[in-house]
């Protein structure tokens, strides 16, 4: 008769504490981000769908991670088959998702270039965009999505130079234009936006795939470990079967025959 094996529920146990770690992480990125969009932004009730996933996964990662440590430890066939039967549900999910993502990731700069380009020129874009592409100027010290140009002449302040320090390290570059019919000039930044956006953007990207590609691959490994417990719990208790007695009849005359038989001589 096997055994359930002391090293692959120790290894079991030890993978479902990372799990657990992982779900805690998710749960302090949740607090962390709260805290932050709060006080950034007065209307955070607007904001609160990506905290509230991240407070979900990492909710259920740690319930999960919970369940399977349980149930490899008291060697329970329940909570391991529920176990195994939601990270293999959700590592096949998260591989429907990563595979196609991965396979966009090569058509990326040509579609947001392509939607990027239908905002020019910026001059008339509607007012909530030049908003936007002004605070991104500002955070990112860029001019324009493609140039200084995509403004036509009507170069906002959020793209000049703000010190002395950024003409130094080479960030600004000098331009002319006409004001009150004359010729000014003016310091703004020399980089265009968009290739920084698409840099953080791709990035962002890649670090989702590969989060997507690592968790379904540890799911799948979840899946195959608790299967494997499973079964060596299976053989280790074996359920008891039933032993039913089946009655044997003789071929001999009965007693009584022979008590008469016996009489009669």
């Amino acid at each position: 008769m096997g055994q359930v094996s002391p090293c692959l529920k120790s290894l079991f146990i030890f993978f479902n504490v990372l799990f657990a770690i992982v779900g805690g992480v998710f749960f302090l990125l949740a607090i962390l981000s709260q805290v932050v969009l709060s006080h950034e932004n007065t209307q955070f009730e607007s904001q609160t769908t990506g905290v509230i996933i991240l407070y979900v996964i990492g909710g259920v990662t740690v319930a999960l991670a919970v369940l399977g440590a349980y149930g490899a430890h008291k060697e329970k066939r329940i909570p391991l088959i529920v176990f195994m039967s939601i990270l293999l549900g959700g590592g096949l999910i998260l591989m429907r998702f990563a595979i196609p993502s991965a396979m966009m990731r090569s058509q990326l700069n040509g579609s947001m270039e392509k939607a990027f380009r239908e905002m020019l020129p910026l001059d008339e874009a509607p007012e909530n965009a030049i908003a936007l592409t002004n605070k991104i100027q500002s955070s990112l010290q860029c001019c324009g999505w493609f140039s200084y140009e995509d403004w036509r002449g009507k170069v906002p302040e959020s793209c000049s130079c703000q010190t002395q320090t950024e003409e130094e390290e080479g960030l600004c570059q000098s331009i002319s234009y006409e004001a009150l019919f004359r010729l000014n000039s003016k310091m703004i930044y020399n980089k265009p936006c968009f290739p920084i956006i698409l840099k953080y953007t791709a990035m962002l990207l890649d670090i989702g795939l590969g989060v997507m590609f690592g968790f379904s691959a540890l799911a799948l490994l979840g899946a195959l470990v608790s299967g494997i417990l499973l079964h060596q719990m299976r053989v280790s208790h074996p359920r008891s079967t039933l032993i039913f007695n089946v009655p044997t009849f003789s071929a001999q005359p009965p007693k009584y025959t022979e008590l008469f038989n016996s009489a009669e001589k």
